[in-house]
């Protein structure tokens, strides 16, 4: 009975993440169906979602995107244990992978104060590629959805990199040093666009 409900629940994600490619659902509305099925059967839907080649792997990281911009993060619910024992089966492309699209840290996408999640350091930790996870961690760092100012969003975000500028592996270090100038340049171009929009804004209004 459990190998029948994983063969459904590993359908089932194939399935949605490949409807959402094709623009025929709006994929917010199914973030409770994946919760349940990360809870009752993870590695199933860890595998329907992300097994694959680069390209029907990219597909499922657009689901999870799509859905969290809106909504909670599915993956939440995923037993960090479960997770990394699924890593573990093909390391070199699932690490890579979860650090897509695990949560990095909360409020990734408003102000507030930062901290790097438990299962983001696991992975980091763990990844035979750290850079490669680093690069994942990183992507997050620019929200897709926003209320406030998006160049301190980014600000804010990047600052997670700070805790890790003495990590004990030269590579990760050198990452960390080159990937906060491409944020600061980033951040800058952003605060330009945001001050440009607000004078547009104020002469309309004159």
């Amino acid at each position: 009975m459990r190998e029948r409900g994983a063969a459904i629940a590993k359908d089932l994600c194939r399935r949605l993440k490949n409807s959402n490619s094709k623009y025929e659902i709006y994929a917010p509305l199914y973030n409770d169906l994946l919760e349940g099925l990360f809870s009752v059967q993870p590695r199933a839907a860890l595998d329907g979602l992300f097994s694959g080649d680069a390209a029907e792997r990219e597909l499922g990281v657009r689901l999870v995107d799509d859905i969290r911009g809106l909504r909670k993060n599915p993956l939440d619910v995923v037993p960090e244990g479960e997770l990394l024992d699924w890593c573990d089966q093909e390391p070199r492309t699932r690490y890579s992978v979860a650090a897509a699209v695990i949560t990095v840290s909360h409020h990734i996408e408003e102000t507030g104060p930062r901290l790097w999640t438990n299962i983001a350091l696991r992975l980091l930790e763990k990844a035979p590629d750290r850079v490669e996870v680093l690069k994942e961690f990183a992507r997050q760092f620019t929200p897709i959805s926003w209320s406030n100012s998006r160049a301190t969003i980014i600000e804010l975000n990047a600052k997670l990199l700070n805790e890790l500028e003495r990590y004990p592996d030269p590579t990760v270090v050198e990452f960390i040093a080159q990937e906060k100038v491409r944020l600061g340049h980033m951040i800058e171009a952003e605060r330009r666009t945001e001050m440009e929009m607000s004078r547009e804004r104020h002469e309309r209004f004159e």
